[in-house]
């Protein structure tokens, strides 16, 4: 069975596993179908479903090169996770009548060298793309200020559609959740501030926190990790979408030392759940923000919350139609 043609390529992650940028793909589809754009999505990971419009690439470097040859949609949207995309929309352009766009989900450019950060600057620049989408605003003014077009800050936000909540384990009066796209190593504990969850987790002994696991690789790892922290009050979800139990939690928590935007912070919000976040970047409005260098600060402002009226903490919220814009973007390409 061959996939049919459409309006528009999506490249990139699929879940599973479970992370911001496949889910955002996952999210985006049934808005896309509702609006009538046709797509196709190439993911990266081995899940395929011909019928929905997702086709596996394993991870193949030979599917890359055949593509550049292969029929395209009118619109290519690569969502960038390696520096090996930006030269392979050099070639696109070479190749390809498509209109190009890219997504960037984090700020690595901005810690480039000198040399690297031009050579890249210019890539972009030669690839001619209809749009650079960036999730950092500090990356977007950059790039702008370098001389690069059609760039744009547009958050991966699609908002969360949950039919059947689930319980968390446990029973417990009031219930912390915490979630890590990424198999546990040092560079994510750090990253994402594991070690601070697990703290939490030992200081506040009453209370139940939840960690859902978006990526079981390095499992072996991962569980000799969660052995070594003997917190009887942390519970381990693998693979499962934490949006579906989000309406059992009292609090979801976001301490990333670095960070792109978080855009779990805005999905929790969104099923009416208080979400503290670091303040290490752009944050939904409505979060309640702490100093992400310091521990001793997210405690602080989970207690604040325990104590707080739950309508109180999401009275700064707001609605996002990023999704529209996207949408939108797409269409104007066509």
């Amino acid at each position: 069975m061959k996939i049919k043609e459409s309006d528009v390529d999506i490249i990139g992650p699929y879940p599973p596993p479970f992370g911001g940028v496949s889910l955002h793909i996952y999210r985006i589809l049934p808005f896309l179908k509702k609006a009538g754009v046709g797509f196709r999505v190439f993911n990266q990971y081995d899940y395929e479903s011909l019928n929905d419009g997702v086709i596996a690439t394993k991870k193949s470097y030979l599917w890359w090169l055949k593509y550049i040859f292969s029929k395209k949609s009118k619109v290519v949207h690569i969502h960038h996770f390696t520096d090996i995309h930006f030269p392979y929309l050099l070639a696109l352009s070479l190749f390809s009548r498509s209109k190009r766009v890219i997504t960037i989900h984090h700020g690595k450019m901005l810690r480039y060298g000198k040399a690297r950060w031009k050579m890249t600057v210019f890539i972009i620049k030669a690839a001619r793309l209809s749009k650079v989408l960036i999730v950092q605003e500090e990356l977007q003014q950059r790039l702008q200020g370098a001389g690069v077009k059609n760039v744009e800050w547009l958050p991966v936000y699609v908002p969360p559609q949950v039919t059947e909540p689930k319980l968390l384990k446990g029973d417990y009066d009031y219930n912390v959740v915490f979630n890590v796209g990424m198999p546990i190593g040092p560079r994510v504990i750090y990253v994402y501030s594991i070690d601070y969850f697990f703290q939490l987790a030992k200081d506040f002994p009453d209370i139940g926190f939840h960690f859902f696991l978006g990526d079981e690789g390095n499992k072996e790892e991962t569980e000799r990790y969660l052995s070594e922290q003997k917190s009887d009050n942390v519970s381990v979800y693998y693979l499962e979408q934490m949006v579906e139990y989000l309406a059992s939690a009292d609090v979801f928590i976001r301490p990333n030392r670095v960070d792109g935007y978080g855009i779990s912070v805005q999905e929790a919000m969104d099923l009416n759940i208080p979400a503290i976040a670091s303040d290490v970047c752009a944050r939904a409005p409505g979060a309640q923000l702490y100093d992400g260098s310091s521990y001793e600060k997210l405690k602080e402002c989970l207690e604040k919350v325990k104590s707080s009226d739950k309508n109180s903490m999401l009275e700064g919220k707001t609605s996002l139609d990023y999704h529209e814009r996207l949408i939108n973007i797409y269409k104007s390409l066509l």
